[in-house]
């Protein structure tokens, strides 16, 4: 066989192959979803997924996702809370366009990271009650955005914390990455606690 004609057969074959291997993975892997929140949706009672008619609660859309789903927050304003447990993107509008807000008598932050692979992106997070007569209130939020455990770690990017006792709120958890945001107003911008690798 000619030197030229078999140099080709192998780069065929091998190409075919990886072809093949590629087709497999996409195959095996299961697709992430985009689920939707929005101010005017409906949670239906909690049977609503949140793929097609919007949900009006983050904190029903995110327990139920899965590793690699995308939960799209509208604008608007969510006075509520939510444990973010399952690796997702939580993805915002936009700074001052999709806001966050933790409500008073709450567990603690509007966001709370226990998984690990979150990436935030595009809000403000803030909490209610952010006046001179209450500020010292011990009902009020501590953290905008607290991320505890050593399972947990999130990308938080694009983003503005403001108004917070702790803007962000990092314990015992490695493998943070914290860029692009505007932190503000709180009384610690961010905190590092029982952790070396951030």
């Amino acid at each position: 066989m000619n030197t030229r004609f078999r140099k080709a057969a192998v780069w065929l074959t091998r190409t075919l192959a990886l072809a093949f291997i590629a087709n497999l993975v996409a195959a095996s892997s299961p697709s992430a979803t985009d689920r939707y929140v929005t101010t005017t949706g409906d949670d239906l009672g909690g049977t609503n997924t949140c793929e097609v008619q919007a949900c009006a609660s983050r904190a029903r859309r995110i327990p139920a996702s899965s590793p690699g789903d995308v939960v799209n927050v509208a604008a608007g304003t969510y006075v509520q809370e939510a444990t973010i447990n399952v690796s997702i993107t939580l993805q915002g509008a936009g700074i001052g366009v999709t806001i966050l807000s933790g409500p008073i008598s709450g567990q603690g932050s509007p966001l709370h990271v226990t998984a690990a692979g979150v990436i935030i992106d595009g809000f403000t997070v803030t909490r209610e009650g952010n006046n001179l007569a209450q500020w010292n209130d011990p009902r009020l939020n501590s953290a905008g955005i607290s991320v505890q455990g050593l399972t947990a770690s999130a990308e938080i990017r694009n983003s503005r914390i403001e108004a917070n006792r702790t803007g962000i709120d990092v314990n015992n958890s490695n493998g943070n990455f914290i860029h692009n945001n505007i932190i503000t107003n709180n009384r610690t911008g961010l905190i590092f606690r029982n952790q070396t690798d951030n």
